[in-house]
């Protein structure tokens, strides 16, 4: 079973995916285009909410084919990925656990809290096998 986290803002998105025996990570830079001298402030916006869009496609694109999944980062950046996902990628925003909110935080901080919350709410238990024995006679001559 594949969890993961994703820690996004405007800028980048790192993801962070636990298998069974490590944490591999991915860094996504959003590379935004230089702003032009516009006077118009509602084009800048257009402008920007435009390419956090595309940004958002690129990162949903990028994802780990995963189990679960858990956003987290600073402000309604994450809350904004989220309906993107919904909107666009609904057979991953089902897997969304939560929205967790963290500032600008290091990949140990990112990895402790994502597994703080797989802790608890049991997504950390490793599936139990079952053995069954069976008994059988041993024949004694």
């Amino acid at each position: 079973m594949l969890h993961c986290i994703l820690w996004i803002d405007q800028s980048q998105a790192k993801e962070f995916v636990f298998s069974k025996n490590s944490i591999v990570s991915e860094q996504i830079i959003h590379k935004q285009k230089p702003e032009r001298h516009d006077q118009h402030l509602d084009r800048i916006d257009t402008i920007k909410k435009e390419a956090l869009k595309h940004f958002f496609g690129e990162v949903a694109e990028k994802l780990t084919p995963l189990d679960d999944l858990l956003i987290a980062g600073p402000g309604l950046t994450k809350t904004h990925f989220h309906s993107h996902l919904e909107t666009h990628y609904p057979s991953i925003a089902k897997k969304v656990l939560a929205e967790i909110i963290m500032d600008q935080s290091t990949d140990s901080e990112i990895i402790a809290a994502a597994k703080n919350y797989f802790h608890e709410h049991g997504l950390d238990k490793k599936p139990q096998v079952k053995i069954k024995r069976i008994l059988g006679k041993s024949n004694k001559s």
